[in-house]
């Protein structure tokens, strides 16, 4: 799955896909929300697995990707070898 951050109207939330699917997003402030990137690449294997079950069960992005503004994917900054 792929993953990017996105902002639309204020609010921030993650979008991901599966190859050639649609892109489904979750906000946020919506329940379900696996958090940003960072934090669930700091759970590993499963942290990433789990993020991505929730976002495919998010609804399907009701507006282009491109009218999503797309955030950096680390807020935390860079990661290191001992994260």
């Amino acid at each position: 799955m792929r993953f990017r951050v996105v902002q639309k109207s204020g609010r921030e939330g993650v979008a991901g896909r599966r190859d050639g699917e649609t892109w489904r997003v979750l906000f946020a402030d919506e329940t379900g929300f696996p958090g940003f990137p960072d934090d669930f690449v700091r759970g590993g294997a499963s942290g990433i697995e789990a993020a991505g079950a929730a976002i495919s069960k998010a609804r399907r992005s009701p507006t282009s990707q491109r009218s999503l503004a797309c955030r950096p994917s680390a807020r935390r900054g860079r990661f290191s070898a001992s994260d």
